[in-house]
């Protein structure tokens, strides 16, 4: 299927733990084209601790020249500015500045455990920004995963779980599989990614978008990777990238 929108990527070069130079960005930016993916955000990590918050016109800039170079080889692909931030009590504060000013924010809760008053946090961040939360790879926290009666409140509060591709296909191992398919059965998941970090990952992501299309039909595959992620795309300011 074509015009697919990827909401999570590392391929703005040289800022992150992604893609390393242009045409490692470009060569993911191809994979993504040939899977059908023709909207795509770059969405670095904005960590105070490793990559001390990327600014804003760092991103912006860095999608324009992007996109250039993605037109000038032919690629048919518009791009969208972003950010991952990491959850922490100083969130809602660092969001008002955010890369294109969309209705919507994408937090990475981490890996290891569930926040202290993680509702709470993602609350205060939505009522500063009038924001909507895209929580990222949440099959990834295997204790949130344990905890189904959070989840369920976190998606009745509005908070949005976004899958990565590879978590599915078995990228990060098989328990993160499992809690991934989990999620997908149950109808948790509002919409899927690639979390794309490096051209090796491409055929992982590929692998995921099968398993999409084999586990939840083409109708859930549509509305995880069209329907719903494309009103993200529409919700950034005209003037921006």
């Amino acid at each position: 299927m074509d015009g697919l929108v990827d909401l999570h990527t590392h391929s703005l070069p040289g800022v992150d733990d992604g893609s390393e130079n242009l045409e490692e960005s470009i060569q993911m930016l191809a994979g993504l084209r040939e899977r059908g993916f023709t909207r795509i955000f770059l969405t670095p990590h904005h960590r105070l601790d490793t990559w001390k918050g990327i600014a804003t016109e760092v991103v912006l800039s860095g999608v324009k020249t992007l996109q250039a170079a993605a037109s000038q080889r032919g690629l048919d692909v518009r791009l969208y500015p972003g950010v991952e931030y990491d959850l922490d009590e100083n969130l809602d504060s660092r969001v008002l500045d955010r890369p294109g000013k969309g209705g919507y924010v994408l937090v990475d809760m981490g890996f290891w455990d569930v926040p202290e008053d993680l509702e709470g946090l993602l609350a205060r961040v939505r009522e500063a920004a009038d924001v909507k939360i895209l929580l990222a790879h949440p099959e990834r926290n295997r204790r949130l995963c344990q905890k189904p009666d959070l989840i369920d409140s976190l998606i009745r509060s509005g908070v949005l779980l976004t899958g990565n591709l590879g978590s599915l296909a078995g990228y990060y191992g098989k328990q993160i599989r499992k809690d991934s398919r989990w999620l997908l059965k149950e109808g948790k998941y509002w919409a899927m990614a690639s979390d794309l970090h490096s051209p090796e990952m491409l055929p992982w992501i590929g692998s995921g978008l099968d398993d999409l299309e084999k586990l939840g039909g083409r109708q859930k595959f549509r509305e995880l990777l069209c329907d719903h992620p494309v009103e993200v795309a529409g919700s950034i300011s005209e003037g921006n990238p």
